[in-house]
This record gives structure tokens, C-alpha cells and sequence, in this order.
């Protein structure tokens, strides 16, 4: 974010889940990972190369996405993400709402309706298929 205004809220995109009960944490990182895997988009940073940004994803490693998801968490909202740090996705739990973060140039609102719904259904237990998104 620093290459464009840094700081910036404009850049933040956001989705909050209220539910009825408590939110498990635990849960929740399994169904990440998840969708870690199947998003690129959520392991992607940008390497910033003289007066380039090169997109970078990572990939799918099991160790890679846990300390992610993990590295992920935050109690408020992000300020700044560096656009060089993947993920460029924060989550938090307040109360019985959890609250996806994403930098807008990584995501949008078509992506972030589908993220929300695949992460109810898969916390529900429910199938969603196995296919990757690009």
C-alpha cells in the first residue's frame, strides 16, 4: 500500500459474519486454510521491482498457509497492509461477528460475496467442491 497512498482506508475491503453463537477460532482457521488453498488471490503479494509491481503467489504448502492464517489475525482493523507481505487478508472475531479484511487489489465485491458464502457453507460443514480459483 505504501507505492499507493499509504494508510489509505479506500483500499480496505470488508465482510462481517454475525451468528447466533459463539464463533470458534479453531474453526475457523481450518475452513481458511481451506480456502487458502483454493484462492490464490489469498496467498498472493506484489514485489515491487523498480518501477514494476510483480505479482507473486505462493503456493499451496500446508506450512505456508497455517502460519498465514495464523499471521492473518488481527484485533482491529488493518490500517496498512505492505503489498509485498502476503496475505494481503486479515480476519478477526468480536463478540459473535467475525470480520474478513481484504486490499482491494487482491479482491473485490464478486469476490468477496464468494468468499463469504464458500466460508458459511464450508464452517457449516457443507461441500463446496475442490476446484482452485484463479
Amino acid at each position: 500500500q505504501k507505492v499507493l497512498n499509504e494508510g489509505d482506508p479506500t483500499y480496505l475491503l470488508t465482510v462481517a459474519i454475525r451468528t447466533e453463537g459463539a464463533i470458534s477460532a479453531d474453526r475457523t482457521k481450518d475452513v481458511l486454510a481451506v480456502l487458502f488453498k483454493r484462492h490464490e488471490s489469498l496467498r498472493t503479494g506484489f514485489d515491487i521491482r523498480g518501477a514494476e509491481i510483480v505479482q507473486m503467489i505462493h503456493p499451496a504448502d500446508d506450512e505456508w498457509i497455517r502460519t498465514a492464517v495464523e499471521r492473518a489475525y488481527t484485533k482491529d482493523s488493518p490500517a496498512v497492509y505492505r503489498l509485498e507481505e502476503a496475505p494481503l487478508f486479515r480476519w478477526s472475531i468480536k463478540d459473535n461477528e467475525l470480520i474478513f479484511y481484504w486490499h482491494h487489489i487482491i479482491n473485490d465485491g464478486t469476490g468477496t460475496a464468494l468468499f463469504a458464502r464458500e466460508f458459511v457453507a464450508l464452517y457449516n460443514g457443507e461441500d463446496t467442491g475442490a476446484e482452485t480459483i484463479h
